[in-house]
């Protein structure tokens, strides 16, 4: 069980509480309520149920229920998705970079790549860089990389 001080946020006792007559007791498994309260802890309720579009905030020993703004919730959402799969296709792209930076070598070294050696890694790449051109992000399809 949570409790609040002084109005404060919900956390639980502390090791230590100080009793309205000065004295302090130790190991909050042994507090009686009357100890509890003699010390200016209030028990807080449960937390409230809530939706994504709601914040719960501890006010004044109550739980107060804000409605958050849809469009900015759905947004927030769809930007942490996105960073979430950028970075999932950056360690994608960075596992056959190697190849991309060989065949360069290669290149400079006279040999000349062939077609197939170099354009499967290009139309995975290119995938890759398309990834969030899908209708669900939420839902992705990622692309394999065919040898």
């Amino acid at each position: 069980m949570l409790y609040s001080l002084a109005g404060g946020k919900p956390q639980e006792l502390p090791f230590r509480i100080r009793l309205a007559n000065g004295q302090t007791r130790t190991e909050p498994s042994t507090f009686t309520t009357e100890e509890i309260t003699s010390a200016g802890y209030v028990p807080v309720p449960e937390f409230p149920t809530i939706t994504k579009f709601q914040k719960a905030e501890w006010k004044n020993n109550t739980w107060f229920i804000t409605d958050l703004d849809r469009e900015k919730v759905l947004e927030e959402e769809r930007q942490l998705l996105l960073h979430d799969i950028n970075i999932a296709r950056k360690n994608l792209i960075e596992q056959v970079e190697w190849r991309i930076f060989r065949h360069q070598s290669e290149l400079r070294l006279g040999i000349t790549p062939t077609e197939a050696d170099v354009s499967h890694i290009d139309r995975y790449i290119q995938a890759l860089r398309d990834i969030t051109n899908q209708p669900d992000l939420s839902n992705i399809t990622w692309p394999q990389l065919v040898e």
